[in-house]
């Protein structure tokens, strides 16, 4: 234990001692009780500092030592107050009695009070505004995050219970999904099961990859021994060895990344408090190489280009929070007469999507591979579900961009709805993916996992009509269900759903196909010598489909898209006759 922290352990214990009634003071030489009590003032103050700066890792600061200090010291003072001194007609007592209330109101004031008077700190704070892109950037269908946390997060441990030796060591860290060489992978660091398994002295061997965008594909063990990890202890406790270095910054969560070679880094934001802790800057971020322990400071705009996520989720959705809730008013527009909602008019309020089951944001990935922070927003009344607009934070400079031109179902009824219908019977448990730009539409995608947490389908909803929406084991049938359902079951004379999807037909010969088993049917896909569209069925639509080869004249009904790649609806093999 480094000799600082010691240090700020034995400030804290002093705080304690100095501020003891000076009637205690004087008596302490004549009085063996006395004495007891100011020993044991001393020790249990100073395991608390240990505890506050040596477990807890708390900054250095005078704001952490008021924050966290005050309300003990409060208390003490007004205990002490009711001590009877020996000498008669002691004034201290009121003295000590006062300032431990006035301690106790400074505690509470700076709580429940002064969070109420920054509102306008706060919306700045956020960072946000109003985007001036109408819509969300067309998603690549190509790397859509179709793999759910619980199935990625199955199929993680899975790998892991491989393992034939020292499996009882070690056990599965959080997956953090994050773009390596233009893929989308979960990475799940390795941690020990406790102290005694980290006392064996056996490094953390590596970790494990799952790809986010294929269900199918199998984890991946990365070897990488590594020392200084989260759940080690001591002097190996990645954390510790930060705040050594780092004594009075704000470090915020810890997250695991790997830059595209499969080198692993954790991850910790640094920062610092403004208002009094009430809000939180963040400056850069420190790497550590898990390996050697060697640490790296950068300040936001140096980070290297392989970090995906600066700003953690938490602060991201606390940011999108405030952004809602004081885009048009200060707080009492917001909460009402000290928090209650009494009197709260609620102009312009929105506020951000909470999961139960998962981070309050997503993390969404443009075409050029950059994360943002994702979430939608709903109007604050308890009944309301439905979604006014939508957020996404740049993941490395915090900017909030908030679109509001794109309403209708929330993430939460887009859950709901795929959870309907004939997939009802099979009990699955929906986990939303995100919001994406598809065939011209804003779409919820949507994992359908059963209760192992298990890939089961894939959905899309669309955001406009809840009729509109597709599912499949295959994601590439459930994007062409999707244009088909699109293309077919728009509501409401929505021009720009369609004006991209139409139903058209086509004749022609068969240059190319190609076939192949996907989840116990065929798919197949065909060139036609008069396009250059790449047309895609199923034995399930069609079960004569399997029979196509080169040089069969078809006469094929499609969706017609901008997408190269097109569904089929129906389908006439004029060769065979079939």
């Amino acid at each position: 234990m480094s000799v600082f922290f010691s240090t700020a352990a034995l400030l804290t214990a002093l705080i304690f001692v100095l501020t003891t009634r000076l009637a205690i003071l004087r008596s302490v030489t004549k009085n063996n009780i006395l004495r007891f009590y100011l020993a044991a003032k001393f020790i249990v103050s100073y395991l608390l500092g240990v505890f506050i700066f040596n477990i807890v890792l708390l900054d250095v600061s005078f704001t952490a030592y008021f924050s966290s200090l005050s309300l003990f010291l409060a208390v003490a003072m007004i205990l002490e107050s009711a001590w009877s001194a020996p000498q008669k007609g002691s004034k201290d007592a009121v003295y000590y009695f006062g300032a431990g209330v006035l301690l106790v109101i400074a505690f509470l004031f700076t709580v429940f009070i002064y969070p109420m008077t920054l509102a306008e700190q706060r919306f700045e704070a956020s960072n946000g505004g109003i985007s001036k892109e109408k819509n969300l950037e067309a998603t690549d269908e190509r790397h859509l995050p179709v793999v759910g946390d619980d199935y990625a997060n199955y199929v993680a441990k899975r790998e892991l219970s491989s393992w034939k030796t020292n499996i009882s060591y070690f056990k599965l860290g959080k997956g953090i999904k994050q773009s390596i060489n233009g893929t989308l992978y979960y990475v799940f660091p390795i941690e020990y099961r406790g102290l005694s398994k980290w006392m064996k002295g056996q490094p953390v061997p590596g970790f494990i990859e799952v790809n986010a965008e294929n269900p199918n594909a199998e984890a991946k063990f990365i070897k990488s021994d590594m020392k200084y990890v989260p759940s080690a202890f001591f002097n190996d406790n990645v954390t510790r060895i930060v705040r050594q270095k780092n004594p009075s910054a704000l470090l915020m969560d810890t997250s695991f990344e790997v830059d595209d070679n499969n080198h692993p880094y954790y991850v910790i934001p640094y920062g610092h408090f403004e208002a009094i802790r009430n809000i939180r800057k963040v400056d850069g971020a420190i790497l550590v190489n898990p390996k050697t322990g060697e640490q790296k400071k950068y300040a936001t705009k140096d980070v290297p280009a392989f970090i995906d996520q600066i700003v953690p989720t938490d602060v991201a959705f606390e940011r999108m929070q405030w952004y809602g809730e004081y885009r048009q008013g200060g707080w009492f527009n917001a909460n009402g007469l000290l928090g209650t909602g009494i009197l709260a008019s609620q102009t312009g309020v929105v506020e951000p999507t909470e999961w139960d089951d998962a981070d309050s944001v997503f993390g969404l990935y443009n075409k050029a591979h950059q994360l943002s922070w994702f979430t939608d927003f709903t109007n604050p009344s308890n009944d309301s579900d439905t979604m006014v607009g939508f957020a996404m934070m740049n993941a490395r400079t915090g900017k909030i961009d908030y679109y509001d031109n794109v309403s209708g179902l929330s993430g939460t009824d887009a859950k709901g709805i795929s959870q309907k219908g004939t997939l009802k019977a099979e009990d699955l448990k929906g986990n939303v993916r995100g919001l994406f730009q598809i065939y011209g539409q804003p779409t919820w995608l949507v994992s359908l996992e059963d209760k192992s947490g298990v890939y089961r389908y894939t959905a899309f909803v669309n955001v406009k009509d809840a009729q509109v929406y597709a599912y499949s084991k295959d994601v590439v049938e459930a994007l062409n269900n999707y244009e088909t359902a699109i293309a077919t079951g728009m509501t409401g004379g929505d021009a720009s759903a369609s004006k991209d999807a139409r139903v058209a037909t086509i004749s022609g010969k068969v240059v190319s196909v190609y076939k192949r088993e996907v989840r116990e049917k065929t798919m197949v896909q065909f060139l036609l010598e008069n396009s250059d569209k790449i047309f895609t069925v199923t034995t399930t639509e069609d079960p004569y489909a399997m029979f196509i080869e080169t040089g069969h004249l078809l006469n094929v009904t499609y969706i017609d898209t901008n997408s190269i790649n097109v569904s089929v609806k129906t389908i006439k093999d004029i060769t065979l006759k079939k």
